[in-house]
Order: C-alpha cells, then sequence, then structure tokens
C-alpha cells in the first residue's frame, strides 16, 4: 500500500511540474494577458491587434475585458457576421462582443458574466443565425471556465512539445517566456496594430477593431482582395434540418430570459444574405425547412420576451447592395452595410419594447 502511495504521489508531483511549466512558458498563448489591448486602447487613435496576440481560446475573456475597458452600455453579441456593427465617431460606452462560433449555449453565460461587472441597464444588439439551429451546427466557444479543459490544455503531448522546442532553441526563454515572440505596436498605412509580428499590416492574419469588431488583413490596410469563398458554401451543413433544433432553442429562450430579468434592453437581428444564397437556401430542399422555421418563429421567441426583432435577412431591407459583404462572400456585411444596420438597430431600441 505504502508502494502505491509513494507511486502515486511521485506521478501527481511530475504532473504538477508539467503543468506548472506548460502554464509558465505558455506557448500558444492560451492565458489571457490584458496588456497588449491595453496598450492598443492607450494610443491617441486607438489601435487595431492582431489574431496573433491570443489564441482563439481566450477571445472571451479578451470580449469580456473590452466589455469592461471601454465601460461598455451597447454590446452587440453575435458571430464573425456582425464584425463591422460598429461604434459611432468618439462612442466609448459601445463594444463589440463577436467571436466566431458563437452560438445560442453560449449565451446564457456570456450574459451572467456581462450582469456580475456591474456596468447597469444594457443595451444588446444580438444577431441570432439559422445556421444555429442546423443539424451541422457546433460551437467551440466558452465563457465558463473549465478546469478540466485547461488541464487538458496544460497537460497536452502538444504543449509540452512546443514547451521543449522553445528551451531548447533559447534555454533563458524559462526566465522571461513571453521574449520569443513579445507582441508589439506596429505602424504604417495610417493605423496601428497590436500584434506579434507585423502580419496584419503584411496581408497575412485578420484583426479586432479598438471596439470590437472584425476587420480581414486588406479591410486595414486598403488593399484589394479577391471574392472569398461563400458563406453559405462553408457553413451549408449547418443550415441542413426540418426544424430548429430543440435544444439550442431553449438555449436561446434561457438567454433572453435572463436579460430580461437583468431589466436589459434587447434587439434581436437576422442579417443579411445576398439575394442570391438567400433564396438557395430558402429553396433547396435540405435547408428550407429551417430557414423556413427561423423566419417564422424567430420573431414570435423575442415577442414573447418583451424584445423586438428586426428581419433583415433580404439584404433589400436594410437597404445594402448585392455587392456590399466583405470579399463578396454574401454572408459578412462590410462597413457601410454595417453602419446601416448599426442605425436599424439604434432606431429599434429607441422604439422601446415590442
Amino acid at each position: 500500500m505504502t508502494r502505491v502511495a509513494v507511486f502515486l504521489a511521485s506521478v501527481f508531483v511530475v504532473l504538477g511540474g508539467v503543468a506548472g511549466l506548460d502554464w509558465w512558458m505558455d506557448p500558444f498563448f492560451d492565458r489571457y494577458d490584458g496588456a497588449p489591448l491595453a496598450a492598443a486602447l492607450a494610443q491617441p487613435k486607438p489601435c487595431f491587434m492582431a489574431w496573433d496576440t491570443f489564441s482563439a481560446r481566450a477571445w472571451p475573456d479578451l470580449k469580456l475585458d473590452l466589455f469592461r475597458r471601454r465601460n461598455a452600455r451597447v454590446v452587440v453579441v453575435g458571430t464573425s457576421r456582425t464584425g463591422k456593427i460598429e461604434a459611432h465617431p468618439g462612442e466609448q460606452g459601445f463594444a463589440n462582443l463577436m467571436i466566431p462560433g458563437t452560438g445560442p449555449e453560449t449565451l446564457a453565460p456570456l450574459f451572467r458574466r456581462l450582469h456580475q461587472e456591474g456596468h447597469g441597464r444594457l443595451t444588446v444588439y444580438l444577431a441570432v443565425e439559422p445556421f444555429w439551429f442546423g443539424a451541422g451546427w457546433r460551437t467551440g466557444i466558452s465563457f465558463t471556465h473549465s478546469y478540466l479543459r485547461s488541464a487538458r490544455y496544460w497537460l497536452s503531448t502538444e504543449t509540452l512539445h512546443a514547451v521543449y522546442e522553445e528551451l531548447r532553441r533559447g534555454p533563458g526563454l524559462i526566465r522571461h517566456p513571453g521574449a520569443l515572440r513579445p507582441w508589439a505596436i506596429y505602424h504604417g498605412r495610417g493605423v496601428c496594430v497590436v500584434s506579434r509580428g507585423n502580419e496584419v499590416l503584411g496581408g497575412a492574419i485578420h484583426a479586432w477593431a479598438p471596439d470590437g469588431g472584425l476587420w480581414y488583413n486588406d479591410e486595414v490596410t486598403g488593399a484589394h482582395a479577391p471574392p472569398g469563398r461563400p458563406l453559405v458554401e462553408l457553413l451549408y451543413g449547418s443550415f441542413v434540418g426540418t426544424r430548429l433544433d430543440p435544444g439550442r432553442r431553449e438555449a436561446l429562450e434561457d438567454a433572453l430570459q435572463a436579460a430580461r430579468g437583468y431589466g436589459w434592453r434587447v434587439v434581436g437581428v437576422s442579417l443579411p444574405f445576398s439575394t442570391y444564397w438567400r433564396l438557395k437556401l430558402e429553396r433547396e430542399p435540405a435547408t428550407s425547412g429551417v430557414i423556413g422555421a427561423f423566419l417564422r418563429e424567430m420573431p414570435g421567441i423575442f415577442r414573447r420576451n418583451g424584445f423586438r426583432f428586426l428581419d433583415l435577412t433580404d439584404v433589400r431591407r436594410v437597404p445594402c447592395g448585392e455587392h456590399e459583404f466583405s470579399h463578396e462572400d454574401g454572408g459578412h456585411a462590410d462597413v457601410a452595410c454595417g453602419r446601416r444596420i448599426r442605425r436599424l438597430l439604434d432606431g429599434a431600441a429607441a422604439a422601446g419594447p415590442s
């Protein structure tokens, strides 16, 4: 029995040492550090922040920190399709909390975190997606910290191998683990970017705007970019189905009930697709069930909770042009279209409850 206890104790000591080393080195920048965001917002003209500054798993903490630092009273919540719903010029109390991959399961945990910050009554522009409710949708975003999930990262062979490679190249990095790829402020093309390299201005990666929106690197630099792959093609399997997924619908209703309990003002919105892709989704048998149910049921879900819902699925209702989409992908409204959507959302919020 003593030998077993000694063996188990040895195992725990080794695992604890590995986890501690991986945590300290953090080779994939998984642990959130607010210093880059603070530096970005402190510039005379706030900087963009490159996606390489943190791992995707740290994005929820980044957005919550942005919410605090901007002292936000108006927030946008949704997927990457909300990326161009921006702050008005000079508007400080606004934060775009969109994260690619946000889904209905993430909403209630996010709302709880926002409520805990004590900012009072919020106005929430919630962009609800039809593909959230299809057969193929999965979200990898979480606003709830999981010790098990963290332990898997700190104890993974991939993390340990990355730490080994870093220390092999520079043993002294164990004293200053951030020295291998430090973040810095880069200037060019009339903008500044906080990054661990110059990849945004170099045209390689995307960036967060100072208000939390999503900008592709060509939109930051003004470079010409060819059309991208249509969004509907990328997510087609998530639109497939005959009805709204009951569990995800329930998750959305739980979030709306929480917002109502907090006394928030919520405006729901379905964002536009280009006409070609909207009609394709509405007419194809594999996707028409989810799309039809979404358009029929979503206004009532919001109305029952005392909130307004704007159906802007048809791009002409904004109105935006057929090509006013980033990379002409038919799903991500560009800057001009995003500003029109913001004005409609402000108008609905000012009109009061449904």
